[in-house]
């Protein structure tokens, strides 16, 4: 596995169902914004279109001429590639779809931020201060 240095990150609210790049929200539809929470709870793994189907709708798509995943999939697309400089949802030839950016929640963030508080209240409680 390549590590990349990732320049900008989503960051999702899973309170307000919004995303945000940079501070600047994206204008996601309702099913835009379930799509890249499926993309962030499958962080790194390649997603077939029945895998994204089951998450998102509770089905598996039995048309193979159905073409809703993909649509949806091409309009998140278009909307985080005015974002970010890479492609964002790379297709993988019969196989799925891969997010090949970075992805995060406004609450991890604030969980990491709580902990990294707590642990220097500790360190200074007990004289390791710097």
């Amino acid at each position: 596995m390549i590590d990349i240095e990732f320049k900008k990150t989503i960051v999702l609210d899973f309170d307000s169902r919004t995303a945000q790049v940079d501070g600047k929200n994206i204008n996601l539809t309702s099913t835009e914004y379930d799509l890249i929470c499926v993309f962030y709870k499958k962080r790194g793994k390649v997603l077939s279109r029945n895998m994204i189907s089951r998450m998102l709708y509770d089905r598996e798509v039995f048309d193979p001429l159905d073409r809703s995943i993909d649509v949806s999939i091409s309009r998140l697309r278009q909307k985080l590639n005015l974002y970010f400089e890479e492609q964002s949802i790379k297709s993988i030839r019969g196989k799925g779809y891969i997010l090949t950016i970075k992805i995060g929640s406004s609450q991890a963030q604030t969980k990491s931020q709580n902990e990294f508080k707590g642990i220097l209240e500790l360190t200074n409680l007990i004289g390791l201060s710097r």
